[in-house]
């Protein structure tokens, strides 16, 4: 089976920044351009793919998703799965010690992970960053929204992500593995700039009408999308394709 993948990322239509950031086996966004090296096709077995929610304001939502995708790059290799809980560890330590380093009081990201190896995938999440399977049986999300869910506070509050003291919450990732890899399937990860903006029933509809596209022309639909239904947060997505 071959995987093709891409992934785009925009500040949306209300906000002038973009604290969002992804990584795509090997590459990330800094400073406003593409960072790291991608391997050509072929060049080795197994993918690492990553979306990133900073939070923080001004720059600092910025810095934070970008220390968790330059983490993920130290972790990137066949057995990420096995070190899902090293690499939140070791991501929410950096962020905790950016946070002191610069006298703020908040720093931090929301991160879900996509690892690809042999023909098994697993994911990680930790935060409100989503993962969808499309394929056969319809849409489904792996991933786990941490959020405090009580009647009439919309949406809640985040209970776990990236920068928080280890001395203040114990972090509790989502761990989903052991998952098989099936010919003609998308997997889908994305910020909550997106699936606020679009339900998993227009979700659904616009996979099964573009899915077949290639991975930049659904994530540019699905961009566009979410743009359309107000764009009120920084939106990204990436889609992974898995063919014959």
């Amino acid at each position: 089976m071959r995987v093709i993948c891409a992934g785009k990322t925009t500040a949306g239509r209300i906000r002038t920044s973009n604290e969002d950031n992804l990584f795509l086996d090997g590459i990330w966004i800094e400073d406003g351009k593409q960072a790291g090296q991608r391997p050509a096709e072929g060049e080795r077995l197994w993918h690492t793919y990553g979306v990133c929610d900073g939070m923080g304001g001004e720059s600092y939502g910025e810095i934070a998703s970008l220390l968790a995708v330059k983490t993920l790059a130290d972790f990137d290799r066949p057995d990420l799965a096995q070190h899902f809980r090293d690499y939140i560890a070791q991501a929410n330590r950096l962020i905790c010690e950016e946070t002191q380093r610069r006298l703020v009081n908040r720093m931090g990201a929301a991160v879900a992970v996509l690892s690809i190896a042999e023909d098994r995938a697993a994911i990680c999440n930790l935060g409100d960053c989503r993962i969808y399977r499309f394929g056969s049986e319809g849409l489904r999300q792996l991933s786990r929204d941490h959020r405090e869910q009580s009647p009439g506070l919309g949406k809640g509050t985040l209970t776990q992500h990236l920068g928080i003291p280890e001395d203040d919450f114990l972090l509790e990732p989502y761990i989903l593995t052991d998952i098989p890899l099936e010919e003609e399937t998308v997997f889908l990860l994305c910020s909550d700039g997106l699936t606020d903006m679009i339900p998993d029933g227009m979700l659904e509809a616009l996979l099964r009408e573009h899915g077949r596209e290639t991975p930049a022309s659904v994530a540019g639909r699905l961009l566009h999308a979410a743009a359309e239904q107000g764009g009120r947060d920084n939106i990204t997505a990436m889609v992974v394709q898995i063919t014959a």
